[in-house]
């Protein structure tokens, strides 16, 4: 699927930007980061087909069961081993984060790694979590077929 140059241009930017955001910066970052998205008629199939296997809920619950908050061990999630599952959860979760119905620091202390600092755990949310995914969803959206 042909995509633009000027869509592929501000979706680098805006995913830099938000894999380099700090604290409450990150959830703006995210907002700018879907609107990119959902403005580029091209790619709605993807999204859609993406969103169509996650099941966020089952995945959070999965991990939370794992969780040992007494000791401060957070639920770490098994992300699924299916490609395109694993980009439909990880869209379906950073959607989430975006409208606010999922807390970006929260899910952080609960998910990725225990911080006392609000700035310091929203790193390696959008560093080792956001990352690796706007380039894994940018490569498949490159790579689909017209």
């Amino acid at each position: 699927m042909k995509k633009s140059s000027v869509f592929l241009a501000n979706y680098d930017e805006v995913s830099k930007f938000a894999a380099d955001a700090y604290g409450t910066f990150f959830h703006e970052h995210l907002q700018s980061w879907f609107e990119i998205l959902d403005a580029e008629p091209s790619i709605r199939p993807i999204i859609q087909r993406l969103l169509s296997r996650a099941n966020l809920q089952k995945l959070l619950a999965d991990a939370d069961s794992r969780a040992s908050p007494e000791i401060n061990w957070p639920g770490f999630i098994e992300w699924p081993e299916n490609r395109e599952e694993r980009l439909g959860v990880r869209l379906a979760l950073f959607r989430e984060i975006a409208a606010e119905r999922i807390d970006a620091w929260e899910f952080s202390q609960t998910h990725v790694c225990f911080r006392r600092d609000v700035q310091d755990s929203i790193r390696p949310l959008a560093k080792e979590l956001f990352w690796p995914f706007a380039r894994d969803l940018r490569r498949l959206i490159v790579s689909e077929p017209k």
